[in-house]
């Protein structure tokens, strides 16, 4: 097929190379378009091949045969009518690979099982949002602001919602303007959100949270077990300050003002100990520095205490009222105003040194003739050599079952024996009924005498 080409077509009519045809013009001589044999040759064979194309034989008598040939190409089952909507296409399950629509192309756009989300539902891929109530049981982001029900918060917050079961049991993670973070978990609506608020680096936690040590003091429930403990180096020790202050100053380790109450025979309060023992020899020591209370009104005495198995004992006692220093052992040391007040200042050391260092010694002394032995022989007595330091104490004490009895002195280290004997008797020498001692220590025992009997002496043995 091709348009009209002959010398008298009219050229352009149509657009540029598109030529058409022309009636001529007798007034101004144009001529009428000529027709050759190409342009009828192409027409002919045009409408043939379009008609023996669909089947058709060509039919000298017939002039519908084109209009058939067409009828028959759009109602044949390979070609698709408009107004059909592609209803008319037979496979469409290939129709629809061979376009490369995969599964999404059949289904419906919605939030139901099976749909296909279009942007912004459950707040995806589109602008946030916005819900009245935080509560709900199925999975989106969302946001929420201070009006909102089941907030955690006054303020404004982007989160995401996840069903955890069909309970149904939700969980939440949402964040806020104010930075903070928080998770969530509801069940049923009627009892709303339950809210926790995440620790950041904006909301550290407290010590009491999460059962720490503060670094401003704390109070311990147990042991607090260390490999060591010091003051603060560039700061001056906890309670320094003049004498005169200590009583109400504290210390780098104290213990705070007990109120004691007056207990018979006193109460020794160890502040620091140590224990030690001669690996696999033994020797296992006990050795403390506190205070004792003693048994009457008095102040406090400090106290350096040593003990060891097998009564192994010794006391380093201070007295507060008198500058005194008792030990419950020979010692070898004197103290200065000792010395001073003993000697009243009259000795000049270098001529001692000179006229008196060759005589005998104090320790000659002691070691030749002994110390002095010392004695109380009141009705409730004692006894003490000066040499061995071994004393005898005594009395009587009167009827009665579990009677405490405070020895007249504390034994320094131990009390070997407690030795009763009765005194006086309803029965006189007819008694059967025994007397006996208990629960010896170095400060007492206890008696023990029924109603049979009246009184009886003891004897007690220590050292």
């Amino acid at each position: 097929m091709h348009r009209i080409d002959t010398p008298t077509a009219q050229i352009d009519k149509f657009g540029p190379g598109k030529n058409g045809f022309t009636n001529g013009d007798p007034a101004t001589g144009r001529r009428a378009t000529d027709l050759n044999s190409d342009m009828w040759d192409a027409v002919q064979e045009e409408m043939a091949n379009a008609i023996e194309g669909n089947g058709i034989v060509l039919d000298k008598s017939k002039h519908n045969q084109l209009y058939l040939a067409i009828q028959k190409a759009i109602t044949d089952p390979g070609f698709l009518k408009k107004a059909n909507n592609l209803s008319d296409v037979a496979d469409v399950t290939e129709a629809r690979g061979n376009l490369g629509l995969g599964t999404a192309a059949t289904k419906n756009v919605g939030t139901a099982t099976g749909n296909v989300m279009e942007v912004g539902a459950f707040g995806l891929g589109a602008g946030p949002v916005h819900r009245a109530d935080a509560y709900g049981n199925i999975a989106e982001f969302f946001r929420i602001t201070a009006s909102s029900a089941n907030r955690p918060g006054n303020n404004s917050y982007g989160g995401v919602r996840l069903p955890i079961d069909g309970g149904p049991t939700t969980s939440y993670v949402v964040v806020g303007a104010d930075m903070t973070a928080w998770i969530g978990r509801s069940q049923q609506q009627a009892n709303g959100v339950a809210w926790a608020r995440v620790y950041t680096t904006l909301f550290k936690p407290t010590a009491a949270d999460v059962n720490a040590v503060a670094k401003t003091g704390d109070r311990m429930s147990g042991q607090l077990i260390a490999p060591a403990l010091a003051t603060i180096p560039d700061a001056i020790p906890w309670g320094s300050g003049p004498y005169a202050e200590q009583l109400n100053n504290q210390a780098p380790f104290f213990q705070p003002n007990w109120q004691w109450p007056v207990t018979s025979g006193g109460v020794f309060v160890p502040i620091a100990k140590g224990t030690s023992t001669r690996k696999g020899r033994g020797w296992p020591t006990a050795v403390s520095y506190g205070y004792l209370m003693p048994g009457e009104d008095m102040h406090a005495h400090p106290v350096i205490h040593a003990l060891g198995d097998s009564g192994m004992e010794n006391i380093w006692e201070f007295n507060t009222q008198t500058g005194g220093l008792r030990s419950g052992k020979a010692g070898e040391f004197a103290t200065q105003p000792w010395v001073n007040n003993g000697l009243g200042g009259r000795v000049d050391w270098g001529t001692f040194n000179r006229e008196v260092g060759a005589r005998a010694t104090t320790d000659y002394v002691n070691s030749t003739f002994g110390p002095k032995n010392t004695a109380n022989f009141s009705g409730n007595g004692w006894w003490r050599c000066g040499s061995t330091g071994l004393i005898i104490q005594w009395g009587t004490v009167g009827q009665g079952n579990d009677a405490q009895v405070t020895f007249p002195i504390t034994f320094p280290n131990f009390c070997l024996s407690v030795q009763m004997t009765q005194t006086s008797s309803q029965w006189g020498s007819q008694s059967s009924s025994n007397i006996s001692a208990t629960g010896r220590s170095r400060t007492g025992f206890t008696s023990h005498i029924y109603s049979q009997e009246i009184s009886a002496d003891w004897i007690a043995v220590g050292f």
